[in-house]
């Protein structure tokens, strides 16, 4: 019996250590889909990709479902990859629609399929949140999201630290830690999280972040 519990938390272990390894994650384009789908057959499933970019509209279907389109703002090929996401816990697992907000980048990983009306996407089975939304809603839903377990203190972090050095650092790892025990961060420290991330994020990331349609939000140049 003891040697069989030994095994089965070896398997356990294998099984998280496997969907936390993931392959590069390619900008976001819809292409990368079309690939994937026209190289799957009868026998042999689309392969898993993962893509990066920023989500530049969300569509929120309930408590644990949205469909989302990313970006990979400045790519040269441009375009916008949708992607459906149902939140899920444990390992590599994929946050509620209130944390992946307009403005967010995320990096995605799943496998594409054909929409009902016949257009490619991403069905995702993990998700990280690499930059919380530049808005305040983004930035207490990253928090809320720590202080209720459903992400870690290392995702918290990094999700709201795209450039920070010295005090500021200091300040935002006291914040998490208050966050993390279930205080209720002062609204001044959520303005100065937003400036922060403002600071780094394409004006496309800022403008969806603010509620602007992608199509009247410009082109971008940066990433």
């Amino acid at each position: 019996m003891r040697h069989l519990r030994s095994r089965l938390i070896l398997v356990i272990a294998a099984a998280r250590a496997a969907a936390l390894q993931w392959p590069d994650a390619l900008p976001a384009q819809p292409a990368l889909l079309e690939r994937a789908l026209a190289a799957a057959t009868d026998s042999v499933a689309p392969a898993r990709l993962a893509v990066a970019g920023h989500v530049t509209s969300r569509r929120v279907l309930g408590r644990n479902l949205a469909f989302v389109d990313i970006e990979s703002l400045g790519s040269s090929s441009g375009g916008r990859l949708q992607a459906i996401l149902r939140s899920t816990n444990g390992p590599g697992a994929v946050p509620r629609p209130e944390v992946i907000a307009p403005g967010a980048r995320v990096a995605l990983l799943g496998r594409p399929k054909l929409s009902p009306r016949g257009s490619a996407l991403l069905v995702t089975e993990e998700a990280k949140l690499l930059t919380a939304a530049p808005s305040e809603h983004g930035c207490r839903a990253t928090l809320t999201a720590l202080c209720e377990g459903r992400i870690s203190v290392e995702a918290c972090t990094r999700a709201l630290s795209p450039a920070r050095d010295g005090d500021a650092s200091r300040s935002l790892e006291r914040l998490v830690r208050l966050a993390a025990s279930g205080a209720v961060p002062h609204p001044d420290d959520i303005a100065s999280l937003v400036l922060g991330i403002r600071s780094t994020a394409p004006a496309a990331a800022v403008a969806a972040a603010c509620g602007v349609p992608p199509s009247a939000s410009g082109d971008d140049a940066s990433e």
